[in-house]
This record gives C-alpha cells, structure tokens and sequence, in this order.
C-alpha cells in the first residue's frame, strides 16, 4: 500500500494549489482510478486474511467519530490552529 501511495503522490506532488491538484488528477483520472482500485483490493484482502468485516469497521470509525469530531463543533473550524 506504501508503493501505491506513492504513486498516486507522484501524480500530484510538488502541487499546493487545490486547483492544479484537481486539474492533475483529472489529467490522470485512469492512473486515480487504478490506484483506488488497488488500494482497496490490497485493503479487502488483508481484512480477509485477519477476519475483519470491512462494513462493521467502518460502521464502527464512523460512530467514533462522530463522538469526537460532532459536527455543531468542528464544522467550519481548521484543526491545524
């Protein structure tokens, strides 16, 4: 997975603007697309090898997260401040 991220940074590194980001990966939509696609392949294989549901794990973040990130406190406030 650390190759793969890395390959998906070569396609926008060196890149702050959020629009040239964008345009970037528009440019690059079927290398984008390829690097989802191994991403969660390598992912859902090893959920497999470890027996973890996928859905009930990410069932399971996302109440997390919704306990320390509640939307009426951090919508609209930048964490790095």
């Amino acid at each position: 997975m650390v190759e793969e991220i890395g390959e998906f940074r070569n396609i926008i590194k060196w890149e702050h603007d959020e629009k040239k980001v964008k345009e970037k990966i528009t440019k690059n939509h079927d290398e984008v697309e390829d690097f989802f696609g191994d991403i969660l392949w390598e992912l859902a294989s090893l959920a497999n090898y470890c027996d973890v549901d996928l859905s009930d794990a990410l069932d399971k973040i996302i109440e997390k997260h919704k306990l320390r990130f509640p939307v009426d406190k951090v919508k609209g406030h930048h964490t790095n401040e």
